[in-house]
C-alpha cells in the first residue's frame, strides 16, 4: 500500500465492519491498490496505530463515514454513548474530516442504516449532517456502488481505466448463494411452517442470535426463494416467478416506558415502512388499526394479488429491549393487530421477528430472548439460534457448486481464511468473503 491512500474509511467496527472491509475490496479493485486505508487492511504489527491512523486520515484527500445501525455508530450502552467522549475514535476521525474544508467527506448508509439526529451528535460533528449522503444495500450492491466511485474518480481526477474497472457484481439471482452457509436449520424450519401453501392468515417467525449473525440476510433468502430467484440462479429455464414485496424497519423503542406507548411505535415504525404517514389519521389511535387496513392502503400492497408474498422484518436490538414490554408487545401484535385469517384474496404476509443480543454488553439477554420464544411458541415459529460459520460449512457450500470451485481451488480458499483450521466466523463477517468469490466466478463465466 501506498504511503498516502487517497480515500480513508471511517467506521465502527461494533456497527459496520463487514461493509468496510467489502467497501475496500471494491475500491482497491476500482481504483488500483493503494488508494483506500482500511485500518484492517492497512495496519500492520508494530505500527503505533493512533499515529498511524491520524497520519492516514491527514493525508487523505476524502474520508467516508460508514453507518450500518446509528445506535450501534454511536456507541449506545448501559454506560452512555461513545460517541459523547471527547477521546472516541469514530468522534475524533469524523471532527478531523470535517475541520479540513479540502477534505470531500461522504456519509455512506448501509441497508436501512440512518444518521443520527443533530441532537444525537456532538455539535463538533454536526457538519456531518450537511454532507451529501450515498445509500448502500447488499441486495443492489454493485448498483449503489456506482454513484460513489463516479464521485471519487471526478473528486480524485481519476481517468476511467479499461485495465482497471469495478468487477462486475453477480445478478441478483445470484446472491441467493451467499445466504446458504450453515443456515440449514432455520430453512427447514421455515419450509415446515406450511407458508408455501399460501394459507389464508399470517405466519409469524422468532429469528434471533448474537447481533453479528445477519438476521437480515437470512430474511433476504426467504424473500429470494419465495420470489423464485432460486430456481432461477440454478439454471431453471421459464423459472416462475413469484411476486414479493419485503419491507423491513428497526424498532426503535427508547422512551417507551407502558405498553400502549410500545404498541404505538411499533405501529409507527410499520406504517412507515409501507410508505404510510401514521399521523394521516389524527382523529384514531393507530393502535385501533389492523393488519388489514395496513393491506389496503399502501399502495405497495394494495394490489397484490392472491398467491404473492409480503414479507416483513422487524429488527429489535437488545438495546432497546425489555423484558415484559417487548414480549407482550409482540403478543398484541400477534393477537389481535393481525386477524387469524385474511380475505381469500389477499397475500400471504410473514412476520419475522429478530431478535439480537450481545451477552458480555447486555448480560443475561440470551436467556431472556429464548424465554421468549419458548413461550410464545403458538404463535412464532422458532427459527432456531443462528450460529457461527466454520471451516466445515464454508467446505460444504463450495462442495455445492463444483462448477464454481475446484478441489485446489476450495483447499485454497479454506487455507486461506481458515487458517488455523478451528477459526470460527459472525456470518456479516464471512458474507463479504463469500460475495467476493460469487463475483469472481460470474466474472470468470463472462
Amino acid at each position: 500500500m501506498s504511503a498516502s491512500p487517497s480515500i480513508f474509511i471511517s467506521y465502527r467496527v461494533a456497527d459496520s465492519q463487514a461493509q468496510a472491509g467489502r467497501l475496500f475490496d471494491a475500491l482497491e479493485r476500482a481504483f488500483g491498490t493503494g488508494t483506500a486505508f482500511y485500518d484492517k487492511d492497512g495496519l500492520k504489527p508494530g505500527m503505533k496505530w493512533p499515529d498511524e491512523l491520524a497520519r492516514k486520515e491527514n493525508n487523505a484527500r476524502v474520508v467516508l463515514v460508514l453507518i450500518a445501525d446509528r445506535s450501534k455508530w454511536l456507541g449506545v450502552g448501559d454506560e452512555g454513548r461513545r460517541i459523547e467522549d471527547p477521546d472516541d475514535w469514530v468522534r475524533l476521525e469524523v471532527e478531523k474530516a470535517l475541520a479540513d474544508t479540502q477534505k470531500l467527506v461522504i456519509p455512506i448508509l448501509f441497508n436501512d442504516g440512518q444518521l443520527p439526529t443533530e441532537k444525537g451528535l456532538p455539535e463538533s460533528c454536526r457538519g456531518l449532517l450537511a454532507c451529501q449522503l450515498i445509500h448502500i444495500t447488499d441486495a443492489n450492491w454493485a448498483r449503489d456502488l456506482a454513484p460513489l466511485l463516479a464521485r471519487l474518480r471526478e473528486h480524485l481526477g481519476i481517468p476511467e481505466d479499461p485495465q482497471n474497472r469495478q468487477q462486475q457484481a453477480a445478478p441478483k439471482e445470484a446472491h441467493i448463494h451467499k445466504y446458504t452457509i450453515n443456515r440449514d436449520e432455520q430453512k427447514t424450519r421455515f419450509d415446515d411452517s406450511g407458508a408455501r401453501q399460501h394459507h389464508n392468515r399470517p405466519y409469524f417467525y422468532y429469528l434471533y442470535g448474537q447481533e453479528l449473525q445477519a438476521h437480515r440476510s437470512f430474511f433476504q433468502r426467504i424473500c429470494l426463494e419465495l420470489e423464485g430467484a432460486f430456481l432461477a440462479a440454478a439454471g431453471v429455464d421459464k423459472a416462475q416467478k413469484t411476486e414479493v414485496v419485503a419491507v423491513d424497519f428497526v424498532l426503535e423503542s427508547e422512551g417507551c416506558l407502558d405498553q400502549e406507548r410500545l404498541r404505538e411505535r411499533f405501529l409507527r415504525n410499520l406504517f412507515t415502512a409501507f410508505g404510510l404517514n401514521p399521523d394521516e389519521h389524527t382523529n384514531h389511535p393507530l393502535t385501533g388499526k389492523r393488519l388489514t387496513d395496513l393491506l389496503a392502503q399502501s399502495h405497495l400492497t394494495r394490489s397484490l394479488p392472491r398467491g404473492s408474498y409480503v414479507c416483513v422484518f422487524a429488527h429489535i436490538s437488545h438495546w432497546y429491549w425489555h423484558p415484559t414490554l417487548t414480549p407482550e408487545a409482540a403478543r398484541w401484535f400477534a393477537e389481535v393487530f393481525c386477524p387469524p385469517e385474511l380475505p381469500a384474496d389477499k397475500p400471504t404476509v410473514l412476520f419475522f421477528l429478530a431478535f439480537d443480543f450481545d451477552e458480555p454488553v447486555n448480560p443475561g439477554i440470551r436467556k431472556a430472548v429464548l424465554d421468549v420464544v419458548r413461550e410464545e411458541a403458538r404463535h412464532f415459529v422458532d427459527l432456531t439460534e443462528l450460529d457461527m460459520v466454520t471451516k466445515k460449512h464454508m467446505a460444504q457450500w463450495m462442495v455445492r457448486y463444483p462448477k464454481a470451485f475446484s478441489v485446489p481451488l476450495r483447499n485454497q480458499i479454506l487455507e486461506l481464511y481458515f487458517n488455523p483450521a478451528d477459526k470460527t466466523y459472525y456470518m456479516e463477517e464471512m458474507e463479504p468473503i463469500v460475495q467476493k468469490l460469487i463475483d469472481d466466478h460470474f466474472n470468470r463465466q463472462t
